[in-house]
Order: C-alpha cells, then sequence, then structure tokens
C-alpha cells in the first residue's frame, strides 16, 4: 500500500530541492543525511509505523539526497565564453536542430587555445553549410564552428536550456558554415548509435518518405530522418507519441517475441512443458527487451516500460501478478535515483501519467465487464479506444503546460492510426529486423511502408481540420506541481479525505485560467523585444533570434509567425508605447533618441550617454532575460536570473566549486 507513497516521497523531495534558489551545501546535504538515519532508526523501535515513516519522512529526504548527488556527478566544464575556432571531436550521435539542420554531438574534443581542463566533455553543433551527407557517429571530424555556452531561458519562469544541457554534460552549443572534415574512424570509440545508424540506413533502402523517417524514429530512437511537416502534423493530432518509444512498442515488441518464443517451444518441446518453457521465454525476452532499450538510446518513456517489461516477466517467471501500481512505483523509484532531474521533464510526466491512468481505469474496465460478449476483434478495438482516451486525457494537461496545444481530435487520430501500428507496423518492423542479415527483408518492409504511410495520411489530413487543436497560454510555475499532486492524492488516498485532492486540481485549473502574460519580454542578448498589442504580441524583429520569438509566442497561445508578430508594429527603429514612456529597440545607437521615461534596448555596447534607462548585451548578462508586468505601482520587473538561482549551470562560482568537489570525490579529469 505505503510503496506508490514512497515514490511519490521520493519525488517529492526532489522537487523540494530543484526549489531551492541556491545549491544546497554539503553540510545541508549531509545533516538530512543524518535525518533520514535517524528515522531508519525510529522504524526499529516503532516497527508498526515503519511503512509510514519510510513513505513520508525517509523517502522525500532520499530523494532531496539523490538529486545533489546527481548535480555533483554530472559536473562538467562549461563555456565562459563564446568561443570561435576550429573544433575537432568524435561524433556520438546525429539528429535535427531546431532550424532542421543536422547536428552532431562531440566528445574527446580539441578546441585550442582552451585547456583540456576547461574542455566541455561534449560540444552540440548543427552544420548550416554543405559536404553534410556523410556524417556518421563514430568517425572523428573537424570544422571551424562558433559555440557558446548554453543560453538561459527565453523568458523568466520558462525553459532553463542550461540545466537541461547540464545533466548531459554539455558545455556548449554551436554551428558551423563550413563542410566537417573526416579525420577518420574514432580510436577505441564504439557506441550504439552507430549501429543504429547503419540500420537506419537499411531501413532507407527498402523505405521512402514519410514512412522511411516515421520507420527509423519508431524502431530506433532516432528522429533526424523526420520530414518537420509530418511531425508537426502528428503533434497537433495527438500522434506524437507513436515517435516515442514507450509502453506501447515495448509491449507490442515484447509480446510478440514471448508468444513466437511459446509457440516454438512448444513445437519443439510439446504442450505438456508449455509451464517450464514459458518461463524461459520471459528470461530471454527480457533481454530483448534490454538491447532494444539500449539501441533505441534509452529515454525515460524508453525506461519505464522496460523496467515495467521487466517486472511483467518476471512475474511470469515467478508465477506473480505483475500490473500494479507497485510497479509503476517501482519503474519511478528507479528512474528518479538514476535521473533525478527526469522528474520536471515532460517524457516522465505524461509517461507516468499515462501508465497510472491506464492501471488504475483498467481495474475498472475489467471488473465492469466492458466489451464482453463482443467479437474478439470489435472487443481488441473497444480496448484501443478506452485506451487512447484514458491516456489522452490524463497526458492532455502536461502536454497542454509543456507544448501550449491540445488536440481536438486525438481519439479519433488514435482509433485510426494505432490499431494499423499493433496489428502492421510493429509486428513487421520486428521481422524485417529478423531478416536483415539474411537480405530477405523487403517483403515485411513493404508491410512498413504502407501502414505508416496510412499513419502519415491520418495525422496530414485530421491536422487540417477545422478546429483541430486550440493553443494554450503557458501556465505559472505552481499550477502543474499543484495538479500532479491532486491527482496523485485523489488515485492512491482511501477515504473522504481523498477528494481534497480533487480540491488542488480546482485550484490548479483556477491558476492556469488566471495566469496572465507578460507585457513586454527581452531577449537575453537585447537581439529581440517583444510588447503585447490588443493584437497579440508585437515583437521588434521580423528575423532573428527566431527561437525565442517562437518560444514568446508559444507561450502566449499566438499561432502567429515572427515575421506576422513583427507585422504589428513595424517601425525602424522600433519603438512602442509603453506607461508614461516607450520602449525602443534598436541594432545601435547612432540617430536614436529617447526621452526620461523610455527604456533603450540596444544591441551592441555604447558609450553615448542617453537621458534614459539603456539595457545592453552587457547589461542583461548579469539578470538574463527580462519579463516586465503592468501593475498598480507602474512596471514590475522580473529577471530570469532571480528565478533561475544561483545553480551550477546558471552561476560560474557555484560551477567552480561544484567541479573542485567532484575532484575531491572523484579525481579524475571532468573533461574528455
Amino acid at each position: 500500500m505505503y510503496l506508490p507513497f514512497a515514490a511519490v516521497g521520493f519525488g517529492v523531495g526532489i522537487g523540494a530541492f530543484f526549489s531551492q534558489p541556491i545549491l544546497p551545501s554539503i553540510e545541508m546535504v549531509g545533516m538530512a543525511a543524518s535525518v533520514a538515519v535517524g528515522f531508519m532508526g525510529a522504524c526499529v523501535v516503532f516497527p508498526s509505523a515503519r511503512a509510514s515513516i519510510w513513505a513520508f519522512l525517509i523517502a522525500p529526504i532520499l530523494g532531496f539526497c539523490a538529486a545533489w548527488v546527481r548535480v555533483v556527478l554530472v559536473a562538467a566544464p562549461v563555456l565562459g565564453w563564446p568561443y570561435y575556432g576550429y573544433v575537432e571531436g568524435d561524433i556520438v550521435t546525429i539528429d535535427k536542430s531546431a532550424s532542421n539542420k543536422p547536428r552532431v554531438l562531440l566528445e574527446n574534443l580539441i578546441m585550442s587555445p582552451i585547456s583540456s581542463a576547461r574542455t566541455p566533455r561534449y560540444i552540440r553543433i548543427s552544420f548550416h553549410g554543405d559536404g553534410v551527407d556523410n556524417l556518421i557517429p563514430g568517425r572523428r571530424i573537424g570544422a571551424r564552428a562558433y559555440v557558446t555556452p548554453p543560453s538561459g531561458p527565453a523568458e523568466p519562469y520558462g525553459f532553463d536550456f542550461r540545466r537541461y544541457l547540464w545533466f548531459y554534460a554539455i558545455g556548449g552549443v554551436g554551428y558551423s558554415r563550413d563542410p566537417p572534415q573526416d579525420l577518420g574512424p574514432a580510436v577505441d570509440q564504439f557506441h550504439l548509435s552507430q549501429l543504429r545508424s547503419v540500420l537506419a540506413h537499411r531501413i532507407g533502402a527498402h523505405l521512402d518518405q514519410p514512412a522511411q523517417g516515421l520507420a527509423v524514429a519508431m524502431f530506433l530512437g532516432d528522429r533526424s530522418h523526420l520530414d518537420p511537416k509530418v511531425v508537426d502534423d502528428l503533434r497537433a493530432t495527438n500522434l506524437a507519441h507513436l515517435l516515442a518509444i514507450s509502453g506501447l512498442h515495448m509491449g507490442l515488441l515484447c509480446g510478440l517475441v514471448f508468444a513466437c518464443l511459446r509457440v516454438a517451444f512448444i513445437l519443439c518441446a510439446g504442450i505438456a512443458k508449455a509451464g517450464v518453457y514459458k518461463k524461459y521465454a520471459a528470461v530471454i525476452v527480457c533481454f530483448v527487451g534490454g538491447f532494444y532499450w539500449a539501441l533505441s538510446g534509452g529515454s525515460i518513456a524508453t525506461t519505464r516500460a522496460f523496467i515495467m517489461a521487466l517486472i511483467v516477466f518476471g512475474a511470469v517467471i515467478l508465477d506473480r501478478r505483475a500490473l500494479t501500481l507497485r510497479t509503476v512505483a517501482v519503474a519511478a523509484f528507479i528512474i528518479l535515483a538514476i535521473w533525478p532531474e527526469s522528474l520536471t521533464s515532460p517524457g516522465f510526466q505524461m509517461s507516468f501519467a499515462a501508465t497510472i491512468a491506464l492501471v488504475v481505469c483498467y481495474r475498472g474496465y475489467a471488473a465492469y465487464g466492458v466489451g464482453r460478449g463482443l467479437p474478439k476483434g470489435l472487443k481488441w478495438l473497444v480496448g484501443v479506444a478506452f485506451s487512447s482516451l484514458i491516456a489522452g486525457a490524463a497526458t492532455a494537461p502536461f502536454s497542454a503546460a509543456h507544448f501550449n496545444h491540445l488536440s481536438s481530435y486525438g481519439i479519433l487520430a488514435n482509433l485510426a492510426s494505432v490499431p494499423v501500428v499493433g496489428a502492421l507496423s510493429m509486428p513487421a518492423g520486428v521481422l524485417m529486423f529478423l531478416l536483415m542479415p539474411f537480405g530477405a527483408e523487403g517483403v515485411p518492409a513493404q508491410i512498413v511502408q504502407h501502414s505508416l504511410d496510412w499513419v502519415a495520411f491520418v495525422a496530414a489530413n485530421i491536422a487540417v481540420w477545422p478546429g483541430s487543436g486550440f493553443n494554450v497560454v503557458m501556465p505559472s510555475p505552481m499550477v502543474l506541481p499543484l495538479l500532479s499532486f491532486g491527482l496523485i492524492w485523489l488515485i492512491l488516498w482511501q477515504g473522504v479525505l481523498r477528494w481534497m485532492g480533487g480540491g488542488a486540481v480546482l485550484v490548479a485549473i483556477s491558476l492556469w485560467m488566471g495566469s496572465g502574460r507578460p507585457a513586454v519580454l527581452i531577449e537575453e542578448n537585447a537581439g529581440l523585444v517583444g510588447v503585447m498589442t490588443d493584437q497579440g504580441r508585437a515583437i521588434s524583429r521580423a528575423r532573428g533570434a527566431g527561437f525565442v520569438a517562437r518560444i514568446w509566442l508559444e507561450n502566449d497561445a499566438d499561432d502567429a509567425t515572427q515575421e506576422l508578430s513583427h507585422a504589428r508594429a513595424p517601425s525602424d527603429p522600433w519603438r512602442m508605447p509603453l506607461g508614461r514612456g516607450s520602449i525602443i529597440h534598436a541594432r545601435r545607437a547612432d540617430g536614436v533618441t529617447c526621452a526620461a521615461q523610455d527604456i533603450l534596448v540596444l544591441q551592441t555596447p555604447t558609450d553615448t550617454p542617453f537621458g534614459c534607462e539603456v539595457l545592453t548585451p552587457k547589461s542583461l548578462r548579469t539578470t538574463g532575460s527580462l519579463a516586465l508586468y503592468h501593475s498598480s505601482n507602474g512596471l514590475q520587473r522580473i529577471a530570469a536570473r532571480d528565478y533561475s538561482g544561483r545553480w551550477p549551470w546558471s552561476d560560474p562560482q557555484v560551477r567552480n566549486d561544484v567541479l573542485q568537489l567532484k575532484g575531491r570525490i572523484l579525481p579524475v579529469k571532468p573533461s574528455g
């Protein structure tokens, strides 16, 4: 009973850790660990309260400590300034950037004149020029590139890219317009991404787009072959979950392999030994699932699905029941213990929201005999519809919060696509990979081609239906934690007090509906300014800083492009009324004038004296991006740096302290 509560408590401890304004000291963590040890002693003294103490007192402290350990262990150097020069490194993975350019992750870097001790472990570079068709994982390349430290949030309370990249030890991001030089194979390096690349090439030899990109993403976890239009259509129709290797993919693969092995064993050994060989089949499936997990890149959703598959087939081996909330709790424990930062990721939240909802609702589905008496095929279709409805409803608030969009016809799109994927695409895909060593994968590849063409067709057509979806304003920071707490309380608590969870959900919804957007947003490098108008946000430039502009508009629930947003108030220099003055954005100070109550944002530093407040990249370096809100006392200013706090990914001094601490704990070089 208490295991799910303990998993929740562990997550609460992680959330409490990351909500601190500064990285907790080692002394504070040591004190917390001592308190946990004291509570463990209380478990011995009060054995009847052991489960409650573990769930509500010890688990949160362990979650807090686990998050601190993770922050320290992943510590690696981060660029302290922009770097332009020659970069040499080994390709680890290849994907696509937001602008649909090939992007590589490099390790074992040489970035002269940066010393090896200050060189990041990994950097990520997008190639905007020619000569990038032959990039292969496991090869060493060199190119002249412009690399910068990871940028902060596009706006206060927004997604912090520095924090995200810290946990992947990526200390710099940039681009190159030069063709990369192939310097030969990486020395003593082998990554499963190399095998993934080979398999993707074999798939591409038999499939045409869009099925090719869908197949590589669905089977191998490699999205670099996807057409951006197809991705947009899948997101608009709530079919993007097909791209994430999760319970659907792992369940179909493991279930199909398990069924085939059982049939093979029965044919070889006879029905009398079916029970024994069922366990042998379960053991083999665990290894198959593990290989698939590693090959696909081991995302949060894939890891959760693999852990649950291990538990399910472990239960088969031990003749036990497995599909319960305890199974989900164990999976959550393992993932959060290894990757505590995943608690705030959309992959973790949506994956577990769908799984918990399905486990809980299928109890009622089975108890009330839904679909009983129907033909087998129709019963399966009812099950798919039920699963789509429950999973879609459970993930909807998290999808809306992270991606600012909700699909109106998601259930219909899933009904038209998921049965085809389950009945045709996945079995044919498994057969295709099994036949690849013999060069006989052509026939199953054609089944994959036609079935995934159908998925793309469904997504493309439903996406353009009137009212197919609507945008959602970014919620305030308290909405998702409160909503999650309320939903979990409703599910886990027994008795009248469980309805307190419903109250928390209602409060979260009301806070979301009342979430306001900033009157003014200023990008951290002074490259962009956005002012809210009656027509929506007007952005100061039609081009440039497009990624930030897109995030602002998405958070506003605005469909406009950057060009259309700029057209709402075009001028040169760009000037918009703001309170009793104006806000002005210009590239240079030449020819710009301002009054005392104005705010002037300049992209280049200047020594020219002005009679108004001037914001430049240098001054914004101490604040990060800015948000201005109208209030009774005038304009209220919120800086991203104030919200981000002092953490190793946002503060160089804290980062140096953490690197030194890691060096004392693990005396190895942090850089590649």
